[in-house]
């Protein structure tokens, strides 16, 4: 990713980076903002949530995750390379923009961005529980025999 913000800092944007490390010293001198997380690959859930675009390139196990979670967000995935996804049926996944550089995964993400961005809200998180049923009222004990109290 180092690329990626190299570019976007060239090119005068803010880049803003969300390493998996506790320490930002580790981050690249390219980034504007660097946020130290602690949170390992747990970081990719902060980075979907975050986004109104994602852009996946390659073909590392963290990209997919993202991948994943953009998809169940319903975040927009531009793919630059990378995963080629397929349903059980082997038929090959739909819903992605795909670009063959780099400049057109920025354009296609800024446009699907801003098509997200102005979309309504997502729910902030899982749906709230349904009220709990009454609670059971404790059962009399029954008589035992030899019981000697009054019923």
């Amino acid at each position: 990713m180092g690329a990626a913000a190299r570019g976007a800092r060239e090119a005068g944007g803010v880049v803003v980076g969300v390493g998996p490390g506790a320490d930002r010293r580790d981050a690249s001198p390219d980034l504007t903002v660097s946020l130290a997380t602690n949170l390992g690959q747990a970081r990719n859930a902060v980075i979907v949530w975050s986004a109104d675009a994602v852009v996946a390139v390659g073909g590392s196990w963290g990209t997919l995750s993202e991948i994943a979670l953009a998809r169940r967000r319903g975040v927009p995935v531009v793919r630059l390379g990378g995963w080629q996804l397929r349903d059980a049926a082997g038929e090959p996944l739909g819903g992605f923009l795909d670009a063959v550089t780099a400049d057109e995964a920025v354009s296609l993400a800024l446009r699907a961005a801003a098509t997200f961005a102005s979309s309504p809200a997502e729910p902030a998180g899982p749906a709230e529980p349904e009220e709990p049923a009454e609670p059971a009222q404790p059962e009399e004990p029954a008589a035992r025999d030899g019981d000697l109290s009054a019923g």
